[in-house]
């Protein structure tokens, strides 16, 4: 089986190697951050996770490498399944993990694909109605930092600026539709976006929701 890397480059999608290149190096800046100034998220915390999903907006190209990850993983028949009700921009976002019965405790079982409006959650900054930057944090994330005002200036000097990182995502990509949608039906998308791709590159494989035959789908063809 080929890598992510390998079927990465196989589907020839514009700007996908530069936007997985990017959630690594956000993924890489953040982090130093938080370690350098004790900044971190509320430990085990799903509170962003667990509201409607219409309310965490994003693009189907954000998603196209968290779907290329399902599919590599044979779960995409999985994931549609669970896509395919009524409602879905109603419901959590379906990556979400609870780990209590309420579900404000829990992970992120994609964190490593995962979109960019969740990395700029508590790790990015936006610029206020006075001009002047500041960070994107939940009520709960500035009631729970116990840091010096002194080291929270710091971090929001460092944290990327939300306006920047979006305009250079958005601009990665030309061809797959730019509008923002509920997570959950941006990762359905994204997922038909890519079988029905690999049903282009590879006709002999069924087409997406067909039963198999030959070349099962989700198979990706070695890149040129």
């Amino acid at each position: 089986m080929q890598n992510i890397d390998d079927q990465i480059e196989a589907l020839h999608i514009e700007g996908l190697r530069e936007l997985v290149d990017y959630y690594g190096s956000y993924d890489r800046q953040i982090s130093e951050v938080r370690e350098k100034y004790n900044f971190h998220c509320v430990n085990r915390c799903g509170a962003c996770c667990m509201t409607p999903s219409i309310n965490i907006e994003v693009s189907t190209f954000e998603m196209i490498p968290m779907a290329i990850e399902i599919i590599h993983e044979h779960k995409d028949d999985l994931f549609l399944k669970s896509l395919d009700a009524s409602g879905i921009d109603e419901i959590p976002c379906v990556i979400y993990q609870k780990t209590s019965l309420d579900g404000r405790e829990g992970y992120c079982s994609r964190y490593g694909s995962r979109p960019l409006i969740c990395r700029l959650f508590g790790g990015g900054t936006r610029m206020n109605k006075n001009a002047q930057r500041e960070l994107i944090l939940c009520r709960l994330l500035k009631k729970n930092q116990y840091i010096s005002a002194e080291s929270l200036a710091m971090v929001t000097q460092k944290m990327p600026l939300s306006s920047e990182v979006s305009t250079y995502v958005r601009g990665l990509n030309s061809d797959i539709d730019p509008t923002l949608y509920a997570i959950n039906v941006a990762l359905k998308k994204a997922l038909e976006y890519i079988l029905f791709k690999l049903h282009w590159l590879n006709p002999e494989a069924p087409e997406p929701g067909s039963p198999p035959f030959g070349t099962p789908p989700g198979h990706f063809p070695v890149a040129a």
